[in-house]
């Protein structure tokens, strides 16, 4: 089971058992034991939520259907498949993207809720479904008694990120000197498509001998979404204050090495932003300290254009909005400030629809840039010097790593 799928250790623990469990004659003949009606692989786009339900559908080796709104009339099909899916000792509906289905016509969320309410530990039907949007699910259809349990599909951690990169790799027949451990370290925060896209990237560019820096290049162009080839940017004709700002945002992330690990800074290809990547030592890192410290890193390149150029940039402001993002998140759902004054349901931009309310957190989640842009400007004035032998080295090779960065701020 699962030999197309890398990684994901605890997803297919969880799955093995969950057969094991289905399986079992003396549990599907107990009255007392309810068994699971459907299942619901939920996450992002290009993780492998359509090829686990494939995967573990054929695993039990028993009949299985479709739902895939073919007909003009969805709910007609979905009664006839559930019927017929009952007609077999044990059986498996599969539906992709339960969410689109549901959206082309109102009365089929109902008619699933019946359907699966129609279902005994005597029918033996399994529902299989994927979606990317839970939320425009109705927690009626996900209560228990019908979709019972929910799978998360997460992007990869960086043990099967590497997990999956062999299984390309291999799978590609690629061989050469690369270090694994190092390219699924720095690829943090990609999805397993993008995992497949950049070995076969690197196969069309280099063949089937690749090095550590090929796999790393095409990293950039997958990430990046830009496939044309690299030229280098002639940096005399670069607006210095892209280089400065993005110099902030480094050093800020050696001042904070404990929780976050510098990768590169660069000029992006259109010579007039640029891009600073570093990646959480710690990935389930969604903590206060971490957050703090990210609201900093994020003040880094506009404070660093204040102190070399005297100006504040145009370029800070995404960043600012970022940071005011964080900040309100501290107070509004994670008690930064009182327990009290979380807010349990606020909007996409995370405003409270009660402007009392709002008014009186907004004052904290203010504060807390304040302090976050005074610590920032102090760090980065102390360390002026070290922007200037950043800058010396950005303009020569075009970007700076995690070791141009340690060797500056380690008086190498």
């Amino acid at each position: 089971m699962f030999e197309n799928i890398a990684g994901y250790d605890d997803v297919k623990e969880e799955l093995i058992n969950l057969q094991k469990w289905i399986t079992n004659e003396a549990n599907r003949s107990n009255p007392n034991i309810v068994m699971p009606k459907a299942i619901l692989f939920y996450g992002r786009p290009g993780n492998g939520k359509s090829l686990f339900v494939k995967e573990y559908a054929a695993s039990f080796n028993v009949p299985c259907f479709n739902i895939i709104g073919k007909n003009k009339n969805i709910n007609e099909e979905i009664h006839d498949i559930f019927e017929e899916s009952k007609k077999y000792d044990f059986s498996i509906i599969t539906i992709d993207e339960i969410d689109l289905l549901i959206g082309k016509n109102p009365n089929v969320e109902r008619t699933l809720k019946a359907k699966l309410d129609g279902l005994d530990s005597n029918n033996h039907v399994l529902v299989l479904a994927t979606t990317n949007h839970k939320v425009q699910l109705d927690d009626a259809l996900l209560r228990s008694g019908r979709f019972d349990r929910c799978m998360y599909i997460t992007l990869p951690n960086e043990k099967s990120r590497k997990e999956l990169f062999k299984f390309y790799i291999n799978h590609l027949g690629i061989v050469g000197d690369f270090d694994l451990d190092y390219i699924a370290k720095i690829c943090s925060g990609v999805s397993c498509s993008d995992i497949c896209a950049i070995i076969n990237d690197v196969m069309f560019r280099c063949g089937n001998e690749v090095t550590t820096e090929e796999i790393e290049y095409s990293y950039q162009r997958v990430y990046e979404r830009n496939y044309t080839p690299l030229i280098m940017k002639d940096l005399d004709n670069v607006n210095r204050e892209i280089i400065i700002h993005e110099i902030g945002h480094s050093l800020l992330t050696y001042k904070f090495k404990d929780l976050f690990s510098f990768y590169r800074a660069s000029i992006n290809k259109d010579g007039v932003s640029g891009l600073t990547k570093y990646l959480p030592i710690n990935e389930n890192h969604d903590d206060i300290k971490s957050i703090l410290a990210s609201i900093e890193i994020l003040l880094g390149g506009y404070n660093a254009t204040k102190i070399i150029y005297k100006h504040k940039d145009s370029g800070s402001i995404k960043d600012l909005q970022d940071a005011r993002i964080a900040a309100r998140r501290l107070v509004n759902k994670l008690g930064y400030i009182k327990p009290e004054y979380t807010l349990l349901w606020y909007d996409r931009d995370g405003r409270m629809e009660t402007e009392t309310a709002n008014r009186r957190n907004e004052k904290y989640f203010e504060a807390i840039v304040r302090k976050a842009n005074r610590r920032a400007y102090k760090y980065l004035k102390k360390h002026k010097k070290e922007i200037y032998k950043l800058e010396s080295i950005f303009l020569e090779k075009g970007y700076i790593n995690n070791k141009d960065l340690n060797s500056v701020m380690e008086g190498r």
